[in-house]
C-alpha cells in the first residue's frame, strides 16, 4: 500500500488550490448570474473549503492534531455555505442550514473534548467521521429535489456526491475502528477527501454552467413575445440598431424596409371564437411572417394585434411584394388551421437605418397602416416618400422556391 496512493497531504494542498481558483471563477460570475447570492455563497464555500484543506494538509493523516480538526470544521462550514447557497431552491429551506450547523457544532465539540482525553486519535478520527457522515446525509436528504426544476439535475448531482461522501466516510471510520492500521486510514481518507473534493468541484462546475445558460435564456427571453416567440420592442429595437451599426459602417443594407401589419377585426375573434382562438391567429400571423422571411429578417410583435417586419436591402416595391406574400399566407393558414376568414391590413415604408431612428420610420408606416384601415382594410399601403428610395443590397442568386432577393416564394 504505500507509495500506492499520493499523500494526504500532497492531495489536500492540490485540492486547497482547485478550491481556490474556482472560488474565483464562481466570483466573476456572480456578476452576470440571475442569483447572484447564490452563486457568491458557492464561491465563498470554495474559499472556505480551501482553507480547511490546507490546514488539513499541514498535518499527517495518521496522526491528526488541532490543524486538521480546525480543517475538518472549516469543511463543515463550507458545506453549511453552500446548503445556504441551495435553500432557496429545497424545500427545507433554512432547516437544512439550521440543522447543519447544529452539526457542525457537535463536531466542534467532540474535538475539544477528544483532544485532550487521549493521545491516541482513534476514536477522535471515529467520531469526526460519524458526525460528518450524519451532516452529509442530512444535506444530501434536504436537496435532493429542489424546489425548481430547471435546478433538479443540480440537486442530485449534489446530493448524490454528499451521499458518496458520507460512505467514504463511514468506511474510514470503520477501518479505524477495527484496524487501526495507518495504511489502511490513509488510503480510505484520501477516498473521502477526493469525494469529498468531487462533491464541491462537480456542483460548482454544473452551476456556473446552469447560471450561464439562465443568464443567456433570460437575456433571449427579453428579446422575445412569449407567445408568440417573435422578437418584442426591445427585440425590434435591438434588430434595428445593428442595422444601423451596418449603415454607419458604410456596408450594404442601408435601406430597411419596415413593415406594420395589423389583423382586422381582432377583437371581434376575441369576442366570437374566445381568447384560445385568438392566441392561435397570433401566433399564425408570425408563422406566415417567417414563411415569408428571409433568414437575416426580423419578425417582430409589438403587442396586441399588431407586428412588424425588418427587411434590410430593398426598396419599397420589393417590400410591398412581400407583404402581399405574408398577407396572403396568413389567410390562407386562418382557413386551413381554425376555418376562420381573417385578413391583415399593412403599412410600408423604407428607410435609411444609418439616418432614421426606427420611431421615424415606425411612425411613417403607422400612418400607412393608418390610411389602409381607414380605406376599408384587407390592403396595404406604401410610403410615397420611399417610393424613390434605392436598395443598397445586391440582388441574391436565385435558389430553389426563393425569388431574386432571396425571399421565399410562397
Amino acid at each position: 500500500m504505500p507509495g500506492t496512493f499520493p499523500d494526504l497531504a500532497t492531495v489536500s494542498l492540490v485540492a486547497a488550490v482547485l478550491l481556490g481558483m474556482l472560488a474565483a471563477s464562481l466570483f466573476h460570475v456572480a456578476a452576470h448570474a440571475p442569483s447572484p447570492r447564490a452563486v457568491r455563497l458557492w464561491g465563498q464555500s470554495c474559499l472556505v473549503a480551501a482553507l480547511g484543506f490546507t490546514l488539513r494538509s499541514m498535518e499527517p493523516a495518521a496522526s491528526p492534531g488541532a490543524l486538521s480538526g480546525s480543517g475538518d470544521l472549516l469543511i463543515g462550514a463550507a458545506v453549511i455555505l453552500q446548503a445556504a447557497a441551495f435553500s432557496q431552491y429545497s424545500r427545507y429551506g433554512g432547516r437544512l442550514v439550521r440543522t447543519l450547523v447544529i452539526f457542525n457544532i457537535v463536531h466542534l465539540l467532540s474535538t475539544i473534548h477528544f483532544a485532550g482525553l487521549d493521545p491516541n486519535p482513534m476514536l477522535r478520527v471515529v467520531c469526526a467521521d460519524l458526525i460528518g457522515a450524519a451532516a452529509l446525509f442530512t444535506a444530501a436528504a434536504g436537496i435532493w429535489r429542489p424546489t425548481r426544476k430547471e435546478f433538479l439535475q443540480l440537486g442530485r448531482i449534489v446530493a448524490a456526491t454528499y451521499a458518496v461522501t458520507g460512505v467514504a466516510l463511514l468506511a474510514d471510520a470503520a477501518a479505524t475502528w477495527r484496524l487501526g492500521a495507518p495504511q489502511a486510514t490513509e488510503f480510505l481518507g484520501w477516498t473521502a477527501l477526493i469525494a469529498a473534493t468531487l462533491q464541491v468541484l462537480l456542483p460548482l462546475a454544473l452551476l456556473a454552467v446552469t447560471f450561464g445558460q439562465l443568464a443567456a435564456q433570460l437575456a433571449r427571453s427579453a428579446l422575445l413575445d412569449p407567445l408568440t416567440q417573435a422578437r418584442n420592442r426591445r427585440g425590434l429595437a435591438e434588430s434595428w440598431g445593428l442595422l444601423q451599426a451596418r449603415a454607419r459602417r458604410g456596408d450594404e443594407g442601408w435601406h430597411v424596409g419596415v413593415i406594420l401589419l395589423d389583423i382586422d377585426y381582432f377583437k371581434k375573434v376575441n369576442q366570437v371564437h374566445g381568447h384560445a382562438a385568438g392566441d392561435a391567429v397570433l401566433q399564425l400571423v408570425v408563422e406566415a411572417m417567417r414563411a415569408t422571411a428571409r433568414r437575416y429578417d426580423t419578425v417582430g410583435r409589438f403587442g396586441g394585434e399588431e407586428f412588424c417586419m425588418l427587411l434590410p436591402g430593398v426598396t419599397i416595391r420589393q417590400a410591398q411584394v412581400v407583404t402581399e406574400r405574408v398577407r396572403q399566407r396568413f389567410t390562407e393558414l386562418a382557413r386551413e388551421r381554425i376555418g376562420l376568414e381573417i385578413t391583415i391590413s399593412a403599412g410600408i415604408t423604407v428607410a435609411n437605418a444609418g439616418q432614421t431612428a426606427m420611431e421615424q420610420a415606425l411612425d411613417a408606416a403607422d400612418q400607412m397602416l393608418y390610411i389602409a384601415k381607414h380605406e376599408g382594410r384587407d390592403r396595404s399601403r406604401v410610403d410615397p416618400d420611399a417610393l424613390r428610395v434605392i436598395s443598397g443590397m445586391a440582388p441574391l442568386q436565385r435558389t430553389g422556391r426563393q425569388d431574386e432577393l432571396g425571399f421565399p416564394l410562397v
